[in-house]
C-alpha cells in the first residue's frame, strides 16, 4: 500500500496536485504536549499517515491515506509506537465527492484529549500563515529518516483557491512523508488538512481547506460544525 512511510512511492492526489502519499515535517520542531490533539494513523501495525482530533469520537484526516481499510488505529502520544497495545481504534468514512481528499475515523471510544476546533463556514480565505503538526520522516539527507516524533512548523500561505491552501517553499524543509492528514493549524483551530508536497520534502505543499461547503457538507454528518 502507496501510503504506508515505508515505501516512498508518489500519487496524483484527487485534488490534481502532484503529492507524495503519507506527507512529516522537515527541520521542524519537536512537538512535545503543544498539540495533543494531534495524532499518527497506524494501518495493519504500520505507521500511516497524520491525524487530528476535532472531537472526543471523530478523527479527521486525508481520504487517501485510509482508503479500502475497515479499521485503523490512532495514537496521540508525542512518539508514535506503532506496537503499543494503548492504540485507539476506529472506523473510516472518506468522502467521495468529486475532489475531494477528506476522511474521518469515528472512534470506538470517547478520546480524553481536548479535540482542535473546526473553521467557521469560508473563514480561510485571508489567511496569512499556519502551522503545520505530523508524524513522519524528519530529514531527507543523507537518506529518508523517520523517528516516529510529532513535530511542527510555522509555513507561509502562497494561495488560498476554492479547495486548498497552497503553501510557500520553505528551504530548510516542509511537510514531507508522513504527514498527510495532518492539521494546518491557525491557533487551535484546523483550517486545512496537509495533502502533499515535493518528493524533495522542500517545496510548495497543499492542503485541503476545512471551511468550504463540500468539507463542512461532509463533516456535519459526523460531528457539530461552528
Amino acid at each position: 500500500m502507496a501510503r504506508l512511510l515505508g515505501i516512498l512511492a508518489l500519487v496524483v492526489s484527487s485534488v490534481g496536485v502532484l503529492s507524495a502519499s503519507a506527507f512529516a515535517i522537515t527541520n521542524g520542531d519537536l512537538d512535545g504536549d503543544r498539540h495533543p490533539y494531534a495524532g499518527a494513523l497506524v494501518v495493519d501495525g504500520r505507521p500511516a499517515c497524520s491525524a487530528v482530533l476535532v472531537s472526543p469520537t471523530v478523527v479527521v484526516t486525508a481520504g487517501h491515506c485510509i482508503a479500502g481499510e475497515s479499521t485503523v488505529s490512532v495514537s496521540f502520544d508525542s512518539t508514535l509506537d506503532p506496537s503499543s497495545p494503548g492504540l485507539l481504534t476506529g472506523t473510516p468514512h472518506i468522502d467521495t465527492s468529486p475532489g475531494s481528499d477528506l476522511a474521518v475515523v469515528v472512534m470506538n471510544d470517547a478520546v480524553t484529549i481536548a479535540p482542535a476546533s473546526l473553521p467557521t463556514a469560508l473563514s480561510v480565505q485571508r489567511i496569512l500563515s499556519v502551522v503545520a503538526v505530523g508524524y513522519g520522516y524528519n530529514d531527507v539527507k543523507p537518506e529518508f529518516a523517520f523517528d516516529g516524533q510529532r513535530r511542527f512548523a510555522s509555513l507561509e500561505v502562497k494561495t488560498v483557491t476554492s479547495a486548498t491552501v497552497e503553501l510557500k517553499e520553505r528551504k530548510d524543509g516542509t511537510v514531507c512523508f508522513g504527514d498527510s492528514g495532518g492539521p494546518q493549524l491557525d491557533g487551535d483551530t484546523v483550517v486545512a488538512i496537509t495533502l502533499g508536497g515535493s518528493k524533495h520534502c522542500k517545496g510548495t505543499s497543499t492542503a485541503y481547506r476545512l471551511d468550504t461547503p463540500s468539507a463542512r457538507g461532509f463533516l456535519s454528518a459526523y460531528v457539530a460544525l461552528p
